[in-house]
């Protein structure tokens, strides 16, 4: 699990696929951790993710569902990095001999927390996601999670309406979600004016020197 707004890692597991109540008890304990569930949850297609189980621990939390579409990987490049990211760092792949699933998750682990710790985010104003998230309070202290959920649940049955494709609803549920945040002030598009998290101004990425834009 990977936290969007410092791109820093809540958990991580290795080994086989983790069973739906393994899934349910990674969010509680995250949730415990962080101090509540987060605004917006996306997952692939897992069966692991869509049991009932989960699905309605998530509605009980009020915690919006976004589901990737199906072999679009594109739909949450965050958490494709974070494997990228660790994995390097680790060392860990494909050829690795390894003598258990714990070995592997005690490198990934410790790799994730080098990352969080010492590794500077260019989009988010050079700064890691140990410092981001110590700025950066949590999104739903800045909303109150009732209104935003029915909000978010409202715009994505607008979105979905009349639309009989599965990976185009996949999209418009994508969509009327992120836009919601927009609308909250707690994520924007690709253009357009840097939100504020509660008080909190985003960070800005410094601009490059004349010597840089020069050489470049």
């Amino acid at each position: 699990m990977r936290d969007r707004a410092t791109l820093g890692t809540v958990r991580l597991s290795a080994g086989p696929p983790a069973t739906a109540k393994e899934v349910l008890a990674g969010l509680r304990q995250a949730a415990r951790e962080r101090g509540g569930f987060p605004l917006v949850l996306q997952v692939d297609n897992g069966s692991n993710y869509l049991s009932a189980e989960v699905l309605r621990a998530l509605v009980d939390a009020q915690v919006v569902l976004l589901i990737s579409r199906v072999h679009t990987p594109t739909d949450n490049p965050a958490i494709e990095r974070a494997h990228a990211e660790v994995k390097a760092e680790s060392g860990l792949g494909k050829g690795v001999a390894l003598r258990d699933h714990a070995e592997a998750a005690q490198r990934a682990g410790e790799a994730a927390r080098r990352l969080d710790g010492a590794r500077p985010r260019a989009s988010r104003g050079w700064r890691t996601a140990d410092q981001l998230d110590r700025m950066l309070p949590r999104g739903d202290t800045c909303v109150d999670r009732e209104e935003f959920y029915a909000r978010a649940r409202e715009a994505i049955e607008a979105g979905v309406l009349g639309l009989d494709d599965p990976g185009a609803a996949r999209k418009a549920e994508r969509d009327a979600a992120i836009q919601t945040l927009c609308d909250h002030g707690l994520a924007r598009r690709h253009v357009g004016t840097r939100p504020r998290v509660g008080d909190v101004p985003w960070p800005e990425k410094p601009k490059a020197s004349g010597a840089v834009r020069h050489a470049g």
